[in-house]
Order: C-alpha cells, then structure tokens, then sequence
C-alpha cells in the first residue's frame, strides 16, 4: 500500500511500513539518517537527515565590467534571479566616450559558484523597430524580471525623438542559457499616457499559468499619475498586454519612489511617495486595483520591499533606520509593526543612503546600506548590512551584529535574493572619491537549512546507512527523546533537532508524554504563528467543531465535517466555494482508499488531487487563500 506525501511543492509517492504499524512507513535513505532524529523528505521520496550551511561572506567581489576612462558604469539599475539557469541577472546604464555608447542599457548574466560568480558579456541590440533609442536621461530606468525559468523581460524607458523629447515604455523579451542571453522581439508598453514626462517604468515576475507567464508594468508620470497593466507572455514572443489602470487614485500623493512587491500570481502591492500602497489582484490580463492605505509609522524614504512567503508579510526598508512589517488582508496593507535595524544617522543624510533589502526563503531579513566615511582623499560611501530573524511571536525582529562588508566607495545597490539562502549584492564601485567606476557583485551566504515548511517527515527507528529501506515512524507513533516537558509542543529545528521554539518554519514535531517519549503529531504548516498579525494566509483556521458522517458512495463534503469513508475507491469531493478557515476531515476505514477531489480549489498551493491509501488513513484540510487553496493540517 501506499500514500502520497508532500514534499517542496509536489506529492511524493511512498510506502506504507509493516501493516500491523499503520503510522511507521517505509523509505529509503538518502544518505545516513538516524534513530530518533527528524528526517525530511526529498523530492523523489527519500528519507534525508536535516543539514545546514553557516553564514558566510565572500572573501572578495566579482567583476562583471572594469571602468576605464573610455568606458565605465553609470548605474546600476536592476538585478533579478532566475533559479533555472542559477544566475543573476543584472540591467546597467554604461558611461562611455563613444557617442553610440553613452547611457545605454546593458544586460548580463552571472552564474554562482560558493560565494563568487562568473559573469558573462554584456548585451542589448537595437533593432530596426527601436532605432531612434538615444539612450536613458535619469537614474533607474530599466528594470529586468525573470520567469525563473531560463527567461524574461527586460522593460526600459525610450525618447523616440530629440525635439521634445517624448519618451514612450519599451521592452525585450530574452532567454538565458548560463550566462549567455538573447534577446527576443520587441515591443511597446502602451496604455500609459505616453508623452514628455513618462517616467520609471518597472516590471515584476508574478508567476506561471496555464504555460504563461504573467508581469505586472508599472510607470509614472509628470503630472503625478501612476499606471499598472498585466502583460501575458506565452514563453514564445507573442505578449498579450491588459488595461492601463490609474493606481494613485484619487490623487492626493505623485507617484514617485515607486516599485511592486509581487505576492502570487494573482496579487501584489504597489508603493510609492514612501507611504502609499495599493494591493492589486490580477484576472487573466486584466488588473482590479485596490483602495489606496496608508502604511503610516516613521517617516523617512523607502525605496527596497520583499514579501516574506514564510511569514506571510510585506516588509519594507526606510532610511529613517527602521524596517516596516506589514500584512496584507484581501485589499488592505497595514503596518504590523518597526523594528530598528540602525540609528537613524548611519542611514539617511550625510553619513548613509539608500538601504535595500532581501527576504530569504527561510525569512531571515537581510538590510544593506551605505554609510558615509571621510578619508584623506574625499567622502565615500562604505558598504554595511545587517541580518535579522523573527521571534516565535513573529512579532520582533531580532538583529544581528552589523556587517562592514566593503570597505570601497559603494553606489547604487541592488539586492537580489537567490536559491540556497544566497544574497548578491549588485553595485558600482569607485577606487577613490570621483574615480572610475567598476561594476561588481558580492554574494552573502546566510545561514539555511534543508529543512522547509512541508518537507519534515518523521523519526527513524533506528540507525541506517545510504540506500537502506528504513523505517520512519510518522503521525501516531513515539519516538525517544530525553529532557522532555511534559505536555510541550515541540517544534523541528534548524539543525535538525527538536525544541520548544518554533525556529524558521514552525514545524510542529508533537508533544511530549513524558520526558522521554514524544508523540509524533506533526502539522506541516503551523498556523499560530500565521494568524499572529491577521496576515494574508491562513487565518489559523480549524477551530470549528466537525460534523462526522459515515460514507460508503461518492460524497461532496461540506464546510466543517468529518467525512468517515466505509467503502474502497470513492472520491469524496471537497466543496465548491470554500470560505477562510472552513475545516474538512476525511479518515478512511481499516485498508480502504480514497481520493480527495479539489473541486477547483488548490491543495498547499498546486492544482492536484490527495489520495489517502494507508490503513486508517487520516487528514485534516483546512481553506486559507484562493493562492495557497486547502492546506494540509494533519
């Protein structure tokens, strides 16, 4: 017999154990894993133990371009990542005596090996559709989003004449193989008031469906306006572009300083004016944008936000020295709470500028900055950063020691978070105050983990080597421990051992028994802590009381019931039009077997169908989010 498990965002089929030990099931090892000690699930079925990897730093950055007098960086003005091709890829404007030259975009891709990288040549081709392109006129105007699949679209601003000059939004499609990129066609991003003053176009990944991806465009105006609109690209060269839609309305804030923060495919946040937010939801190519909210708490400018998957937050980075925690509920963003990475004076003024920040997969919060130095020779601008990890609460930020990890003149920072707990750092560097300007990357390794939300699996029963069938006892069973509080839940760390504190993911081990014997209750998505800040996920759901009912045919379940299957094969169909945190049970008889049908509705966020086939088989769904769909409780 058999059951379907999931693990890193797939169902993974495995055995069931001995017959007479329902809640012990049989893998084989990846690697040595060991009595008692929490062991993970791989992506093809394996039993693995838990690993981590140190926080690390590189010991020297990585060159993509060498300034020299004739040719050197102007900006650095985006960098994204895609994890299919393992590079980042960065969008940069070239200072240069040729004429031809002088203020173009470039795009370059590199790949990472440790804590350095490889950067491949430069490129942008004008094509015969574009040739009156002279090159940009201000700071940050291009911006590249990958698909994190070996492609993209890099969007940039475009003066179609001298006179004016008049400037509309164009843009590339490209592939990435390694760090070679080419260039697809091109293509104007109209609907945006197209005329003298359009500024600061911006474009975001949102995510794949139905073979297309999906991209969110974003401009500014003179007159203050801000415009959104969807772009579809089916992964050849044929986009799909919907309605320009008005974000600052009513106006009473310019869209200035503005970026997207994307939260799934089907919604995002737009900033601006440092205070000023909208949630928007996409349908099809067709964007509905949301009442205007004020995020409010400590003044000071924002120009860097990510949004924390693990945690369910939008976080943005202020250079007052604090970063704002904010939680997103259908079309509202609200400040949570601050937390203060650095006095004020390091971060704004004279003496700093410009922090940005990065959101690990495991949540770590990484702020960087530069902060102002007089040496002999001028004013520079010396590199800093600063890690930071929630309490259990997820109501504190706690942060680490402040790092120095340049001590050059830094400009124009951008940071891109990358796979395996990787941050890389994109900037120019100047030798001396007013010299040269090279571009270059620094890659920061924060301290991860093999371990995720939904890929914990069990304790083994005893010790085995690499490719032995080993047993792994799951929901029901004991394991061994020692110091144990009775009546505690415990929680999988890190490392790979268990503790009272949540640790990264909340990954609820069990509760104890006594002070040696744990009993193995693992909920594979902790909602305490995601209903902490009333955030846009789970609302912690499954305090309702169930209804139980005995089965022997095809059954569509309703909202809090316990559907108790007496007969093999049937398909018990979850509901139609399920609300926030309405709870289903099935639990099947004896060695009977069902499906679990979706009904339309996703399953820990991917469009299949559960299968229970394991002798008293049980699970406990509960409805978060149209994104996530029904998660899986127990």
């Amino acid at each position: 017999m058999g059951i379907k498990v999931r693990s890193n965002g797939a169902w993974v089929n495995i055995s069931t154990g001995d017959a007479n030990a329902a809640s012990s099931i049989s893998a084989v090892s990846d690697g040595p894993i060991f009595a008692n000690t929490p062991v993970i699930l791989t992506n093809v079925g394996l039993a693995k133990s838990i690993t981590t990897v140190a926080e690390s730093q590189a010991s020297s950055p990585s060159t993509f371009l060498t300034g020299s007098s004739a040719n050197q960086i102007y900006n650095v003005q985006s960098a994204t990542w895609d994890t299919g091709q393992n590079v980042v890829i960065a969008t940069w404007a070239v200072d240069s005596t040729t004429t031809d030259e002088d203020e173009r975009v470039k795009i370059q891709a590199g790949s990472i090996s440790g804590t350095s990288m490889t950067w491949g040549t430069s490129n942008f081709t004008i094509t015969s559709s574009n040739q009156g392109y002279t090159g940009i006129t201000t700071s940050l105007e291009s911006t590249v989003a990958s698909n994190g699949n070996a492609g993209g679209i890099l969007c940039y601003k475009y003066m179609t004449d001298n006179a004016g000059p008049t400037y509309e939004i164009w843009a590339n499609t490209f592939t990435v193989s390694g760090t070679n990129i080419t260039l697809g066609n091109t293509f104007q991003v109209s609907g945006f008031g197209e005329g003298s003053g359009l500024n600061y176009p911006s474009i975001t990944h949102l995510g794949q469906d139905g073979g297309s991806d999906y991209y969110a465009a974003v401009a500014s105006l003179d007159n203050g306006d801000g415009w959104v609109k969807i772009l579809k690209h089916d992964g050849q060269n044929s986009i799909t572009q919907g309605t320009g839609k008005y974000f600052n309305n009513p106006h009473t804030a310019d869209a200035n300083n503005v970026f997207v923060v994307p939260i799934s495919l089907d919604r995002f946040v737009i900033f601006w004016d440092n205070s000023d937010a909208v949630v928007c939801t996409r349908s099809g190519t067709e964007v509905f944008v949301g009442g205007k909210c004020e995020i409010g708490g400590e003044a000071g400018t924002i120009l860097s936000g990510a949004y924390d998957s693990i945690n369910d937050r939008v976080v943005f980075a202020s250079e007052t020295g604090v970063v704002k925690v904010c939680t997103v509920s259908g079309t509202n963003i609200s400040l949570s709470f601050e937390s203060r990475f650095e006095i004020a004076s390091e971060v704004t003024g004279t003496t700093g500028r410009f922090p940005k920040l990065a959101v690990t997969d495991k949540g770590q919060i990484l702020v960087s900055w530069q902060n102002g130095v007089t040496i002999p020779s001028g004013n520079v601008s010396y590199g800093y950063q600063i890690m930071g990890t929630y309490n259990d609460a997820r109501t504190v930020i706690n942060w680490a020691t402040k790092v120095n990890w340049r001590n050059e003149d830094v400009q124009w920072v951008q940071l891109v978070n990358a796979d395996d707990g990787k941050i890389v750092t994109v900037y120019a560097e100047k030798s001396t105050p007013n010299g040269i300007q090279s571009g270059k990357s620094w890659v920061t390794q924060a301290a991860t983990t093999t371990l995720t939300k939904d890929n914990f699996f069990g304790f083994p029963d005893k010790n085995y080597t690499n490719g032995q069938s080993a047993i792994v006892n799951v929901t029901g069973k004991t394991t061994t421990q020692s110091g144990l509080t009775i009546n505690e839940k415990y929680f999988v760390q890190d490392d790979g051992t268990i503790g009272i504190g949540r640790s990264s993911f909340g990954v609820l081990a069990g509760k104890a028994l006594s002070a040696t014997s744990l009993l193995i209750t693992p909920d594979y998505y902790d909602t305490t802590v995601q209903s902490a800040g009333g955030g846009g996920g789970s609302s912690g759901g499954g305090g309702a009381t169930t209804t139980p009912i005995v089965v022997t045919s095809n059954t569509t379940a309703a909202s809090n019931q316990l559907i108790i299957v007496n007969n093999s094969g049937l398909t018990i169909t979850l509901p139609a039009s399920p609300n926030v945190a309405d709870v289903v049970e099935v639990r099947v008889l004896g060695t009977r077997y069902c499906t679990v049908a979706r009904n339309s509705s996703k399953i820990e966020s991917i469009d299949e169908d559960f299968y229970i086939d394991t002798m008293d088989g049980y699970v406990k769904l509960i409805y978060t989010d149209a994104t996530r769909g029904w998660i899986i409780s127990s």
